[in-house]
């Protein structure tokens, strides 16, 4: 803290305001992400497997897959089919590098809509879930039929 007294300089100050930031930009709804901190503070719910942020992770890589759920870990690999039955309303990166890449690795792209929010400089990663209609309303051909987007 630069200056006691600028509250602008404040960390926590800045956490809340990011979480803010973050809640505005994905509504209500779970969020995916090894920095829970910044869900929290916006009033948002998180996967009680990454509480801890990457340390999960990181252990989860170490233990079996029974393990994994008895002591409520997670490592990359489990999202992909979590999140059917789980799902996020969005998904926080940015600061966990490659752990933060595997982890957008193992989600569908198509139905994902990037937006950033800043926080002391550095860019985090917000990749919102967009509903399947929408999905297919944006990648749907305008000359194409309405009968040929259907599932």
């Amino acid at each position: 803290m630069s200056n006691p007294f600028d509250r602008g300089t404040w960390i926590p100050l800045r956490v809340h305001q990011a979480g803010q930031e973050l809640a505005a930009a994905v509504g209500p709804g779970r969020v995916l992400t090894y920095s829970p901190i910044f869900p929290l503070e916006g009033g948002q719910d998180i996967y009680e497997e990454l509480a801890t942020g990457p340390f999960s992770a990181r252990a989860a890589r170490l233990i079996s897959e029974l393990d994994e759920a008895r002591f409520k870990v997670a490592d990359e690999d489990d999202w992909k089919h979590a999140l059917r039955r789980r799902p996020a309303a969005a998904l926080l990166t940015g600061f966990e590098g490659h752990l933060d890449d595997d982890l957008v690795a193992q989600l569908p792209p198509k139905r994902l809509h990037h937006a950033s929010i800043w926080f002391q400089g550095k860019e985090l990663h917000v990749f919102k879930w967009l509903p399947k209609r929408s999905h297919l309303q944006e990648v749907r051909n305008p000359s194409e039929s309405t009968a040929a987007s259907l599932p």
